[in-house]
């Protein structure tokens, strides 16, 4: 059985964000809590599925037949709404 994690880049490159974003965001609580390794963060994919499920499922969208890509780009899309409405900005693109 292997257990399987994201870094900080794995998770900025899934989520659609900047690294820094994703370091604000552990910070501020708005993500599942990373497990420390020296100073490197890591998160279970696990958790971070379970996470986006959860945010997902309560803005109410099907998730039938739907890709990957456009999953990601939705959870992202979903993040960025999350930060946006609490007042913290997205520090990628500007948009």
């Amino acid at each position: 059985m292997s257990i399987e994690v994201l870094t900080v880049e794995g998770l900025a490159e899934a989520l659609q964000a900047a690294k820094i974003t994703i370091y604000r965001w552990e910070a501020e609580g708005l993500l599942p809590p990373a497990k420390r390794i020296g100073r490197k963060l890591f998160w279970l994919k696990s958790e971070i599925a379970d996470f986006l499920n959860e945010k997902s499922q309560a803005s109410n969208v099907p998730k039938q037949s739907e890709s990957p890509s456009k999953r990601r780009a939705r959870n992202a899309a979903a993040m960025r709404e999350f930060s946006e409405k609490h007042g913290r900005k997205n520090t990628k693109g500007g948009k």
